[in-house]
């Protein structure tokens, strides 16, 4: 099987795929929880956004797709 990708048809199939637009409510808490499951002691984010946040907030139409995707 050298050289045959992992990755299904389906899951390449969303790579580059736009979703619609949503709207987030970010509170200090959900910050300051995020900061502390990335063991990041830096104060700045006492005060700012961690730049890597956005990763923590995942489209609910993709979360969809992946969670219901044919997966080898």
């Amino acid at each position: 099987m050298a050289g045959e990708s992992v990755i299904s048809e389906e899951l390449n199939s969303l790579i580059n795929v736009e979703f619609g637009l949503e709207a987030y409510e970010i509170e200090k808490g959900m910050v300051r929880k995020f900061v502390e499951a990335i063991d990041d002691p830096n104060p700045r984010w006492q005060a700012e956004t961690p730049p890597t946040f956005p990763a923590a907030i995942v489209p609910k139409a993709l979360l969809n797709k992946l969670f219901n995707a044919d997966i080898p």
